[in-house]
């Protein structure tokens, strides 16, 4: 699919509209905003399933998805950022840590930021927030923030070579850094490190690294206003919070304090919970 007709489809999107017309051919076509309100694939192969096209039996629409895409949303704000120096490349998940992270990339103006987010194309989730991919594509569309999305699966080559894959698609070619919002754990830093700055090059920036918590927090709330969108749970591992909290509840003053009484990390670090952004309107 070119960049013009993704361009159309996010605008469309953006005016919260159903459908847009292509631009070639005259015919109407659904947008992904359409086809969450069905609820289900159709099986029909639409050209902005949400749903990574999971009723569609190996035909080419199924195809579309086993490549990386890079899904161009930036207009002149961060086009005239891309002047100074070459891009860096955020990993967003969707998550809290992701969102901090992008909070603090945005603040440089001589930077551009691209997103990159990870999913599972069999189920059109995020791995990790279980966020599913057209919300991140929605995200990324209403902050006009270029997207690149890589498909994960059990056909596909190895989870560094397919990103290393979904980077090639810079335009440009050239990437300053990837940046990731990991805090804490030392493991997954150092295996980001290995993979990605030893063996295939890439600067590898980690800007929330052992940051104060109360700090992240403040940054958190400053965030969420600005890019009026809400943290939400999406998961509760731990046994204890459980009791208390509930997928779907807001992460908030009320929770952290909940969390903290219990004696659970506060930014779940250690796999209590996982958080998602969501949309503030989304919940009206």
């Amino acid at each position: 699919m070119n960049k013009d007709i993704e361009e159309i489809h996010a605008e469309a999107c953006f005016a919260n509209q159903d459908t847009y017309t292509d631009p070639v051919t005259g015919y109407t076509v659904f947008t992904s905003l359409a086809h969450k309100k069905r609820g289900v694939c159709c099986g029909s192969g639409c050209r902005h399933c949400p749903f990574s096209h999971e009723r569609c039996q190996h035909g080419a629409s199924q195809r579309m998805f086993e490549k990386p895409r890079y899904i161009k949303n930036s207009r002149v704000r961060d086009d005239n950022r891309s002047t100074c120096r070459p891009p860096v490349v955020l990993f967003f998940s969707g998550g809290k840590d992701s969102f901090l992270s992008l909070a603090l990339a945005l603040k440089d103006s001589h930077t551009k930021v691209i997103l990159l987010s990870t999913y599972d194309p069999a189920m059109g989730m995020n791995g990790i927030q279980q966020v599913p991919i057209f919300e991140i594509e929605n995200f990324a569309s209403m902050n006009e923030l270029d997207l690149i999305t890589v498909p994960i699966s059990s056909n596909s080559l190895p989870y560094t070579d397919m990103v290393h894959l979904g980077l090639q698609l810079v335009p440009g070619g050239k990437v300053d850094a990837l940046v990731f919002g990991d805090i804490h754990l030392e493991h997954i830093r150092r295996w980001r490190e290995d993979e990605f700055s030893a063996r295939l090059g890439y600067l590898c920036r980690f800007p929330l690294w052992r940051q104060d918590y109360s700090a992240l927090i403040k940054l958190l709330r400053m965030a969420c206003l600005e890019y009026k969108v809400n943290i939400v749970f999406c998961a509760i591992y731990d046994d204890d919070l459980r009791e208390k909290l509930s997928p779907g509840m807001l992460y908030d003053d009320l929770a952290i304090q909940t969390i903290i009484e219990s004696g659970k990390d506060m930014f779940g670090e250690n796999g209590e919970f996982h958080t998602r952004v969501q949309l503030a309107c989304s919940s009206v």
